[in-house]
């Protein structure tokens, strides 16, 4: 219900700096909101959501960031876990330290013992800093599988985690 200022579906972070959540209605890119997070101490803080995934499977993720100012810096990262919910390891998507709205994008590989992803949206800076998230999708491209025919003749690959991260961004569209 987006009630408490954090986007459904979106867990806050506890072990990282304390932050403060809220809907926004002036930067959204998609919708009629977007998710910013205001650092209400020093450090690094903010949320995630978590999606299924297992060892060796491509995922596709994508969001739009916008920070707050260039003396800080919004993120989004996927942190790898296993099945009992100790962190394997990180890979950055992207980071953005502009007033700009950019789109970040990486297709990453869950590595050896993934059970799930949390995806993940941050701020690092000092308390009052903020940055605005929007648009944020984690697509399983081993899930999807094959390509359509169609599909398969315009680029000559077989399955969707056969794509470039160039060719996945002309076909999965944002859907608010």
């Amino acid at each position: 219900t987006n009630a408490d200022g954090l986007a459904d579906g979106w867990t806050n972070d506890a072990a990282l700096s304390a932050v403060a959540n809220a809907i926004d209605t002036s930067n959204e890119i998609f919708g009629s909101s977007c998710q910013k997070i205001t650092l209400s101490a020093d450090g690094e803080g903010g949320n995630y959501a978590e999606i299924t995934v297992a060892a060796g499977e491509a995922l596709f993720v994508a969001g739009y960031i916008k920070a707050g100012d260039t003396d800080t810096t919004g993120e989004l990262y996927v942190d790898w876990r296993d099945n009992t919910d100790t962190q394997i390891s990180t890979d950055s998507v992207g980071t953005h330290a502009t007033t700009t709205t950019t789109r970040k994008s990486a297709v990453l590989t869950a590595p050896a013992n993934t059970v799930k992803a949390r995806i993940y949206i941050t701020v690092a800076g000092v308390t009052g800093k903020l940055a605005y998230f929007d648009g944020i999708e984690a697509i399983d491209l081993t899930e999807l599988g094959a390509l359509d025919p169609v599909r398969q003749a315009k680029y000559g690959v077989t399955n969707w985690e056969d794509l470039t991260e160039e060719q996945l961004e002309a076909e999965i569209p944002y859907f608010d």
